[in-house]
């Protein structure tokens, strides 16, 4: 769905979810994407690239919930430390690039023949 910008936020899509993370990709051509996963319901539309902006909000997440969500936009296997699979978080990013995103959440897209130069594995 495109979007004004910040009105890409878990209290603005889904704002009754007891947990949500949503995710805002600033396009070249000004506009805003706006994939969210919130209980009871799912926005897909583009998978950001590595080096994309981004705003990042998260709402009382499970960590693995989220790598869950990335694996589901990008198609591509997500790394994540097994003692942060469980761990809740609630974030507010704002104009950040998509990488830079997951390491603020400690995760890393595998790396693989595929994934190239988009999602260096750091």
């Amino acid at each position: 769905m495109l979007m004004a910008k910040s009105l890409c936020t878990c209290d603005s899509i889904c704002p009754d979810a007891g947990d949500c993370t949503c995710i805002e990709i600033f396009q070249r051509t000004g506009h805003h994407l706006c994939n969210c996963d919130c209980t009871p319901f799912t926005v897909l539309l583009e998978a950001p690239k590595a080096e994309d902006r981004v705003n990042l909000n998260v709402r009382n997440k499970e960590v693995g919930a989220v790598a869950e969500f990335v694996h589901r936009m990008t198609g591509t296997d997500v790394l994540i430390p097994a003692s942060a699979l469980r761990k809740r978080v609630t974030m507010s990013l704002q104009d950040v690039t998509f990488a830079d995103a997951l390491r603020e959440l400690g995760l890393a897209i595998a790396p693989s023949e595929d994934t190239g130069p988009d999602y260096p594995a750091r």
